[in-house]
Parts: C-alpha cells; structure tokens; sequence
C-alpha cells in the first residue's frame, strides 16, 4: 500500500523482495530482578540469521547505564535466542535491568545485510558502502560469550570488553562470576544492515 502524493516515484528503483520481520517484547523489571535476561524469540532457526537488536528504556536511570546484547542460535529447540544484560559505567559493575522495551529486527532479504566473522571484520568492513548504521553481535552458541560491547568508527568495529571493579557486593549470582561464559573471536560473528536510504 502507498499513501501519500508523490510525483517522481520510479517503481524501477523499488526492491519488492525485501523482507523484514519485527518482534517487540517489554520486560519489567519488578518480574526478574537480574542483570541479564537470556530467552528465546519467536523466530525459527537459521544457520545465517540476521537480526538488530535495539533497546527502548522509558525512564534512563540517571547514572552511565547500558543496556547490551547479542544473539545466539538455538540449534536444540530451533530457535533464535537474545541475550540481553544492563552494566553500570559508573559503577564498573553489571547492574539489574530496568523496564524497557527490546526490539528484534529479523532481516529475511536485503541486498545491504549480512554477517561477517569478527575476527575479519576490519578487512571486509571496508566494501560495505555506504558504513553499517546497524550492527549487532551474535554466537553459534549461548554459552560462547559473556556480555561485551562494539563500537564503530569511521571503517572500524571494535570489541569493547567490560571493565568490572574486583570489589562486588552481590556475591555469586552475579555475571562476573559465572565462569561457563567465554570470549572467542573465532565464534564471534557480527550483522550488518544499510538501509536502502542512508547516505
């Protein structure tokens, strides 16, 4: 459906086998109490899932707070899950989360998305024209990495790893003491999405 009254509108320029999906789920924080939460989405598996996660905070704590993120395959039951935690800059310490809303953009088909290993990120990264607005970080599986960061700039996709103050109060149910989470570069994969519009 096209609304509006448009007069250069060139049918040749469109893509009509574009096809996105979109899952909004909210999380209350008085309903989990954690620093993470980990869950499945109502996508089937896909050996090369494109997905972008954003998250919506209603009321941003006044504090340095992130909310941060990857994906994972769920091969076991077919799925593709999130996985999604809340860290304090301020604190240099993993925090509860707060209410918020987090969207899934799953990329069925598009020319400008795709998933590159990050361990080649910076080689590759540099034939993607114009720069990915939108990069999201994602494992083979659940377990192969703890909460990190990306950060871009120019031509560049860095890994940020979570600095965490020695001294936490909250004992072992705390992520800085779950020792089963790894980081590998090797399992690491990062997706990239260019919106047909941005300059």
């Amino acid at each position: 459906m096209i609304i509006g009254y448009v007069t250069n509108f060139n049918l040749n320029q469109l893509d009509f086998n574009i096809k996105l999906k979109i899952q909004s789920d909210k999380f209350i924080s008085s309903n989990c109490r954690k620093q993470y939460v980990k869950y499945l989405l109502d996508f089937e598996f896909r050996k090369n899932f494109h997905c972008i996660g954003i998250p919506i905070i209603k009321d941003p704590p006044k504090d340095s707070f992130v909310i941060g993120h990857h994906f994972f395959n769920d091969q076991e039951n077919r799925k593709i899950g999130s996985y999604i935690f809340s860290y304090c800059f301020e604190k240099r310490h993993y925090v509860n989360l707060p209410d918020f809303t987090f969207n899934t953009l799953l990329i069925l088909s598009h020319p400008k998305s795709g998933m590159l290993h990050f361990k080649d990120r910076n080689k590759r990264i540099l034939f993607i024209k114009p720069k990915p607005k939108y990069i999201s970080l994602c494992t083979s599986r659940e377990d192969i990495c703890g909460p990190i960061f990306m950060k871009q700039k120019a031509n560049i996709i860095k890994k940020i790893d979570i600095e965490v103050d020695d001294n936490c109060e909250i004992g072992d149910n705390c992520i800085c003491k779950n020792k089963t989470l790894k980081e590998s570069e090797n399992d690491l994969k990062f997706i990239y999405f260019v919106p047909k519009n941005t300059n």
